[in-house]
């Protein structure tokens, strides 16, 4: 049981570090694309 609970919280755990860094990367990339569109470099 307590080998099926470990096991279950390094599943959450990879889960919430594999979310938490795309949402970091997503949030860089809308700011970079956001500072790129103000001055003009792209579209």
């Amino acid at each position: 049981m307590s080998d099926k609970l470990i096991t279950l919280a390094k599943i959450l755990c990879v889960i919430v570090g594999i979310s938490f860094s795309l949402m970091l990367v997503a949030i860089f990339f809308s700011t970079a694309w956001r500072v790129l569109t103000l001055s003009g470099l792209v579209g």
